[in-house]
């Protein structure tokens, strides 16, 4: 890390000393740490306690989790962004002080961007951005090309970065933005190896995974309207996979093609003292198999969406009081012709920001701490009511209490005898009964600007949950207990 950091530095300078003064060279970045302590994550019910113990440990257990994790992140710009820049940009991770290397792991040595293994003197550092943006001479186009960060749809559909082209479109206030990223394009393609397809088993050693487009792609289109009182964005997704249900070693006829679509728009209007901000996403296409089993036909319609609205009222200098309402459509056990769960983009990490401001134990809250200690990665399968108290005395502190009431939108036929998965959303949800209550969260998020660019994040709270985590009464299983968290985050950025 010592090495590849002082290589940085050296071209930095170089660059920086070789450049005309008129030319922008600009650097950013940030450091972050994190620590979490969790009491009861597994709410000592027995079974898998969580999606970061894949054990059982039976009830009254008493798991403890804890952890430290950190982030560096380091960005190169060179250019004018009004004409033409480039732009790379670097980034470290660890997902526990004291992680085993990827190559002590079982990956490739050197492989990955975690930091977190002893003896840090390592290959750890990854390319997160590298592309370059132009301004189409004479017209309002601009094109970004390269690896770079997609967007669209806010914390409910897509937020990653991939390798791709953008192409916007300036007439302020409006823009238009067409985008085109390609997940995989996987050069090998499976050769069948046997006599009849019922035998046939698949080789990768050939390369001809081009010619049959052996590719998972996205096309998206979206508007932005952005005005004093108010801002818009509409937006279309479609993705192409050709590459995800082909990963397998054994012809079948679970093999499929993935053709989801998105479409959804998004507001916020600001009337006096209001902030009220709303979504809707709708999820459809359909997934075709290359045949029927008795688990699937040979087609799988999505028909699934999720929806948010937020109203924010300014009670008086730096107070705040906030109503909010979550929906997103479950999974139905019994329907196999159709995908009723909504999700985010494959690949995406909008869902990182959906606990922002709001939860520390249920969903990511990736911005203010860390991402390995909420109980769901998914969004999908839930509802929730939320109400907030938010209070800044200083200008160096704020304060938000939040509370969540948190229910589950899955369904189907249940017993203990055949469980169905899917019945309830979450990890570490009970199969046998199908119930609609997930839990309470109660928790606080403080704030705090130690210096301009220096800033300190703290929360605590608990989780009291409902009969979806509830566990048949056995030896080694049975009801949840509360769970309680604290976390932190120490944030810099320059």
């Amino acid at each position: 890390m010592k090495k590849f950091l002082v290589v940085i530095g050296v071209a930095v300078l170089t660059v920086a000393l070789a450049v005309p003064a008129s030319a922008q060279f600009k650097t950013w970045g940030s450091m972050q740490i994190a620590g979490t302590w969790i009491q009861n994550q597994d709410f000592n019910a027995g079974g898998r306690p969580s999606h970061r113990i894949s054990s059982p440990q039976g009830k009254d257990q008493d798991l403890t989790y804890k952890s430290i994790w950190e982030r560096f992140n380091f960005f190169l710009q060179y250019g004018d962004p009004k004409t033409v820049r480039a732009v790379i940009g670097f980034e470290a991770d660890s997902t526990d002080w004291g992680e085993p290397t990827k190559a002590a792991a079982g990956a490739n040595p050197g492989e990955g961007d975690y930091m977190g293994g002893s003896n840090t003197d390592k290959n750890m550092l990854g390319i997160k951005w590298a592309f370059i943006e132009f301004m189409v001479p004479n017209t309002p186009l601009q094109v970004t090309a390269g690896i770079q960060n997609f967007a669209y749809g806010g914390r409910l559909v897509e937020g990653q970065d991939s390798m791709g082209i953008s192409v916007a479109a300036l007439f302020a206030p409006h823009k238009i933005t067409g985008m085109w990223y390609r997940r995989n394009d996987d050069p090998t393609y499976p050769t069948p190896i046997g006599t009849t397809p019922s035998t046939f088993t698949y080789s990768t050693s050939n390369y001809t995974g081009r010619f049959n487009y052996h590719v998972n792609d996205f096309y998206a289109v979206k508007y932005n309207l952005v005005q004093k009182a108010f801002n818009v964005e509409g937006f279309f997704s479609y993705q192409n996979d050709l590459y995800s249900g082909y990963q397998t070693t054994v012809v079948g006829a679970d093999q499929f093609a993935d053709h989801p679509w998105w479409l959804g728009a998004n507001a916020t209007f600001m009337p006096g003292n209001w902030t009220i901000y709303g979504q809707f996403v709708y999820k459809g296409g359909e997934r075709k198999y290359e045949g029927a089993t008795a688990a699937h036909p040979d087609k799988v319609k999505y028909q699934a969406y999720a929806a948010e609205i937020e109203a924010k009222y300014k009670i008086g200098p730096g107070m705040f009081a906030i109503g909010e309402i979550y929906y997103a459509t479950g999974n139905d056990a019994d329907a196999t012709d159709k995908s009723k769960m909504f999700t985010i983009t494959p690949g995406s990490e909008a869902n990182s920001s959906f606990a922002i401001r709001r939860s520390i134990f249920m969903w990511m809250n990736f911005a203010e701490f860390a991402n390995q200690h909420q109980k769901n990665y998914d969004i999908g399968g839930f509802y929730y009511g939320r109400l907030a108290f938010e209070y800044a005395p200083t200008t160096w502190l704020n304060l938000i209490l939040n509370y969540l009431y948190i229910g589950d939108t899955s369904k189907g036929t249940a017993s203990l005898a055949a469980p169905k998965a899917g019945v309830n959303s979450g990890f570490g949800a009970r199969t046998d009964s199908d119930e609609d209550f997930q839990g309470h969260e109660i928790n606080v998020i403080a704030n705090l600007k130690i210096y301009e660019p220096l800033m300190l994040n703290i929360g605590a709270g608990v989780f009291i949950p409902g009969k979806v985590y509830d566990l048949p009464n056995t030896a080694t299983t049975g009801d949840a207990g509360t769970a309680y968290m604290g976390v932190a985050k120490l944030v810099y950025a320059f």
